[in-house]
Formats: C-alpha cells, sequence, structure tokens
C-alpha cells in the first residue's frame, strides 16, 4: 500500500543534524532512521543514470521498516539538495528520481540567509579537510569537474522546479532563522502542518549537534589540514603527520574557550562583500512573491535591482 512520504533535502548548515539526530526518531507516528538515509546515497544520489532504479530505492528502504508500512516515512538528506562544494551539479537529476520514487510525497526545504550559509559552508569545507583560504575557495573554479559555485545558493531556482515537479501544496518551505530564534513555537508549528506527533516538553534546545570552530580556530585547522589527510579534499598529503590535526582540534576547544571567541572576525572583506553583496536579491525577491514567508525581515538581501 502506498504510505505518506515526507522528504527533507536540505539545504546544508540549516540545522538538518539536529533534526536528524534529535526531532525526527523522537516523532511517534513516523518511521525514520538514518540507515535509510544512507541507502538514498547509494542507491539513489551516486547511482549513475544508466543504472537507476526507482523500485530499488523504494523497495530497499520498505525492506528496513518491514512491521511499520502503514506509518509516515521521513527520509532527511542534505545531500538531497546537491552538494554545496560541487555547485550542486546534480540537484535537478535527484530532484527527478525523487519524484519519480515518491510522486506524492511532501517536500521539506530549509532555506538560510546567504552569507551566513556560504561562511557556515567554508568552515564545513576546512572541517572536512580542505586547505584554501576562503577568498581563494569562494571564487576558484575548476571547468572540467563540479566545483563550489556561489549560485548554488540562489535558492529560488531549485525551489520553482520541485514546485513543478511536486505541487504547491506539496512543497513545504522553512527559513532556518526561525527555527533557530524560536526552536520551540517553531516545532509546534512545524509538527502540526505536517501532523507529525511528538512531545517537545523534554527537548533541551540549548545544545548544539553540530558545534563549529571560530575563525580563529579555524585558520589553525586549516593550516593542519595540508598535512593530514582527508578522503575527498586532500587524500594524498605530500606531508603526513599522525594525530596533527586531532591534537590542533584538541587545543582549539581550550583556544576557543579562552580566548578565539571573542575574536571571532567576519570572512567577507569589503570587495569579496561587495562582489556578492547584491547577488542573490532578485532571486530572494523572487521567492517572497511566491512563498509565505518574509524574508527581507530575516535579514535576506531582496533587492530586485
Amino acid at each position: 500500500m502506498d504510505r505518506t512520504s515526507i522528504i527533507h533535502i536540505g539545504y546544508f548548515k540549516t540545522g538538518t543534524t539536529w533534526f536528524q539526530h534529535v526531532f525526527f526518531p523522537k516523532v511517534t507516528n513516523a518511521v525514520f532512521s538514518n540507515q535509510a538515509n544512507a541507502s538514498l546515497d547509494d542507491n539513489l544520489i551516486i547511482t549513475r543514470p544508466y543504472d537507476f532504479s526507482s523500485e530499488k530505492v523504494s523497495k530497499h528502504i520498505d525492506q528496513l521498516f518491514p512491521e511499520r508500512t502503514s506509518r509516515t516515512l521521513i527520509l532527511s538528506r542534505e545531500r538531497l539538495s546537491g552538494h554545496p562544494f560541487t555547485g550542486g551539479y546534480d540537484a535537478k537529476i535527484i530532484a527527478d528520481r525523487l519524484k519519480e520514487t515518491y510522486p506524492n510525497a511532501t517536500i521539506v526545504i530549509f532555506i538560510r540567509e546567504q552569507k551566513k550559509a556560504i561562511i557556515s559552508t567554508y568552515k564545513e569545507y576546512v572541517k572536512r579537510g580542505g586547505t584554501a583560504p576562503f577568498d581563494k575557495w569562494i571564487f576558484t573554479h575548476e571547468r572540467t569537474i563540479p566545483g563550489f559555485q556561489l549560485d548554488y545558493f540562489n535558492y529560488h531556482k531549485q525551489i520553482k522546479y520541485y514546485l513543478e515537479l511536486f505541487g504547491v501544496s506539496q512543497v513545504k518551505v522553512y527559513a532556518y532563522e526561525d527555527f533557530k530564534d524560536h526552536p520551540k513555537e517553531f516545532l509546534e508549528a512545524f509538527s502540526k502542518e505536517l501532523n507529525l506527533e511528538i512531545d517537545l516538553s523534554n527537548f533541551d534546545f540549548s545544545k548544539k549537534v553540530n558545534k563549529g570552530f571560530s575563525t580563529g580556530a579555524l585558520k589553525l585547522i586549516r593550516w593542519s589540514n595540508k598535512f593530514s589527510k582527508s578522503k575527498n579534499l586532500n587524500p594524498y598529503p605530500a606531508v603526513k603527520i599522525p594525530f596533527l590535526r586531532f591534537l590542533v582540534e584538541k587545543c582549539n576547544t581550550i583556544f576557543d574557550t579562552m580566548f578565539f571567541k571573542q575574536r571571532n572576525n567576519s570572512f567577507f572583506n569589503s570587495k569579496t562583500l561587495s562582489e556578492i553583496e547584491n547577488l542573490f536579491g532578485k532571486g530572494n525577491y523572487e521567492l517572497n512573491q511566491i512563498l509565505d514567508i518574509d524574508l527581507e525581515s530575516k535579514g535576506y538581501n531582496c533587492n530586485n535591482k
């Protein structure tokens, strides 16, 4: 039998880890597991076009919940929105595959003010082993393979496509800022709109699941990455120093508490800021016209000029 499906596609750095580890597992009228989410990586996301099978995707996930097929299925994987490190080059392909696999699903999308999202994405890049300085990373492009592109954060393009695929009533878009600023009130409304049963009374909203480092600490980590192995970003360092990255992170935990948190400087210098300041204005303005969200009041640039 067909069952209700809710698919949370991200974006990255919008609280997805918290939802996956804290919120979704406690929904009592739905089934959710990170094992099912991992199944999406192998069977839906990275599968080559010639080998993709929507039947294989749904069958494999259904097998993880053999006794509870009548309950709402929740899938949550930020990679479904494309990956920011590769400019979201496969986001449209993934959207088409989701439509083929779960044609009646409700799609949940969280967005975040672009400058803050870009900074948070860069911090994740360094955390995963990246070595490029911010100004180099943000503007350097490789013609032959997908790389980071600022246009990934023009959310209106992807949201409009999902609205066309699934219909207006089946696509729910939320601003991360609403969740961050008023988590309990937001989750009460969020649960009601998606018909999710959950007890929020014992939630600790002050606890961070994916805590980041300060800008000062990040510089030390980026330096240590040059001498540390990272599977995707630096698989073969010229000089590998065992445990260097581990020791730097441990020291940074202390440094952040004692020194660096007081010197958490912005990544954007005046030149970089001026180049991207108006890059997202028209797209955000367009989103304001099609969504019931006042993005401008949340700090988004909505200049249509």
